[in-house]
């Protein structure tokens, strides 16, 4: 049953239709259901409220939520985040709606404003130690997958002469690498930089 003339408005604000919100505010919402004549319905108290959160612009249902009619009223947050712009706020409790078709309780959805896109000094320092030590770990790991692979492959790396066994290759520190009389183009050096 429709109720003629049912009303949604906010608890303590007599002549507000709609309520502002920024995108993904969790704030308490507290909406008082009205009669014809603008007053408390106390007869729905303890009754199953069905909230429903529709996206004005294309009539979608965004948010559906159920909360316990309390003295007229019913209190409920928002659990996604809406899209930025108006909704239109409808509420089944038995067979009774809000508001009726002569009158809407709107949200109004707003970008959020507080999203701080600077990256302040120490914050940088933090990258430079977490970029540091994953490309310790990956020059590691880069080193231990070459050895392997060239062990398990070793046909691929059978030298000019016509050698039959690779040897494992060498892996020089960087000290054992800077320290080597001579070094030729021919010859893969694997350095391990990280000790």
């Amino acid at each position: 049953m429709q109720m003629q003339n049912s009303y949604i408005r906010m608890l303590n604000y007599e002549k507000t239709t709609s309520l502002s919100l920024v995108q993904g505010d969790k704030s308490k919402i507290r909406l008082q259901l009205l009669d014809k004549s603008q007053k408390l319905i106390d007869s729905l108290n303890t009754k199953t409220a069905e909230i429903s959160i529709i996206e004005t612009s294309n009539n979608t249902l965004r948010e559906f939520i159920t909360t316990v009619v309390e003295d007229g009223v019913v209190t409920f947050n928002l659990n996604s985040v809406l899209a930025i712009g108006e909704h239109q706020v409808r509420i089944k409790v038995e067979d009774y709606y809000f508001p009726s078709s002569s009158s809407t309780f709107s949200l109004v959805i707003l970008p959020a404003h507080d999203i701080n896109t600077e990256i302040i000094p120490t914050e940088i320092e933090t990258i430079n130690i977490v970029v540091e030590k994953m490309t310790a770990d990956v020059v590691e790991q880069v080193s231990v997958n070459a050895i392997d692979y060239i062990v398990n492959n070793k046909a691929d790396f059978k030298g000019e002469k016509g050698d039959t066994v690779a040897a494992p290759p060498k892996v020089f520190t960087r000290a054992e690498y800077d320290a080597l009389p001579t070094k030729s183009a021919d010859t893969l050096y694997i350095v391990k930089e990280v000790e």
